[in-house]
């Protein structure tokens, strides 16, 4: 008997999937048979798009090359057979570097790495646990360029891609990750997409691949303000070949002069995403005080009908980060201080806005490099 299992994306999760997938084939019983197809729009498996090892080199990943890796470990509950070797990023990016003397490979394990080189790495594991599959004798592999776009369940799932193939399987796992949406289905997108066809603008409602952004020269705006903003921002301007110079201080910026005249990024917070503060745990991950599975379990029995967000949950991620800035040494805490820093700094010009703005952000770049354990707001923020 053939189980079919059908993966829907082909980027790190897939990746991580197939890790899983090949490490437990001994486990099949007696006449059993494995089949996995997996599907991926971009054909960048292991990878996908949002990781391509083809995309921008001025996108960064959001971890650091320690806090990466390609295969479960001790810590991961129930998994079952762990792999002898188990890579960080970080292990291969020194393995590489010294093989190729690639600067953009030269990491410590507290470095952040380029996006691109994550998905180099990616690439790498999937088509080892690939082979790993493909090497077993009672287990297939079929990988396929293409986008699903209809699974109906009946007696069997069924499957169709784009160009109009169809696939029967048992099981599908759907992890497509970042997707591309309808900008017409839902505000405020509708409302971007109907102003920029009424005045003429270009509106891009998917911003990857950045490469494929439309060269524009004029104002840009950025609907957002988080880490695709970054990428977005940092492709329109280091990407067109500005750069950045170290001065007393900070940075400045040199501009090569084919950048856009002018990047307006808004979002509802109008702050960027806080930084990540430099990691003092380790493997020391915070076990929770009050947000526990336990007293989640009892709201369960409390409201059988089904947990609030607001009214059941948000309280206890409140008591927690209390908890953890008051072990910090910091005193009392505000929860809404915290979420929302510029409430009361009383910016009621753009003049005023942008001081408190840049003021923050240089704030909350000094409490993260006081560390995740050190720090009363990171050690909150990290710990829940």
């Amino acid at each position: 008997m053939t189980h079919v299992l059908a993966v829907v994306g082909g980027g790190p999760r897939a990746t991580y999937a197939l890790e899983r997938l090949s490490a437990q084939l001994d486990r099949l019983g007696p006449g059993q048979r494995l089949k996995v197809l997996v599907f991926e729009r971009s054909g960048e498996f292991g990878a996908g798009q949002a990781h391509s090892p083809s995309q921008p080199a001025t996108s960064f990943l959001n971890r650091v090359s320690s806090q990466v890796s390609f295969a479960a470990d001790e810590t991961t509950t129930g998994a079952g057979p762990l792999r002898t070797s188990r890579r960080t990023l970080h292990e291969w990016c020194r393995e590489r570097y010294a093989r190729t003397g690639e600067p953009d490979l030269d990491l410590g394990p507290a470095d952040w790495p380029r996006r691109y080189v994550h998905g180099l790495a990616l690439r790498e594991a999937f088509d080892s646990y690939a082979a790993d599959l493909r090497a077993h004798p009672r287990a297939e592999l079929e990988l396929h360029h293409a986008e699903v776009v209809r699974l109906r369940a009946g007696r069997r799932l069924l499957l169709q891609t784009a160009d109009g193939r169809r696939f029967e399987a048992d099981q599908a796992l759907l992890v497509t990750g970042h997707t591309h949406h309808d900008p017409l289905r839902g505000e405020p997108s509708r409302s971007r997409a109907r102003f920029a066809a009424a005045t003429g603008c270009h509106y891009v409602p998917y911003a990857y691949p950045l490469d494929r952004l439309p060269e524009e020269t004029g104002t840009v705006g950025v609907a957002g303000t988080g880490l695709t903003a970054i990428d977005v921002i940092l492709h329109l301007t280091e990407g067109r070949g500005g750069r950045f110079e170290p001065v007393a201080g900070g940075l400045r910026y040199v501009p090569s002069g084919a950048e856009p005249r002018r990047v307006v990024a808004f979002s509802g917070s109008g702050l960027f995403t806080f930084c990540r503060a430099d990691d003092e745990k380790g493997d020391r991950a915070h076990q929770g005080v009050h947000l526990t599975t336990e007293a989640i379990d009892r709201l369960r029995e409390r409201h059988p009908e089904g947990l609030d967000f607001e009214r059941d949950v948000l309280p206890l991620i409140e008591r927690e980060m209390a908890y953890l800035y008051e072990a910090a040494g910091g005193g009392s805490f505000d929860f809404a201080r915290t979420v929302d820093p510029l409430a009361s700094a009383g910016a009621h010009t753009p003049e005023a806005y942008r001081k408190a703005v840049l003021d923050f952000m240089e704030l909350d770049q000094r409490r993260a490099e006081e560390g995740n354990v050190t720090n009363p707001h990171k050690a909150a923020a990290d710990g829940v």
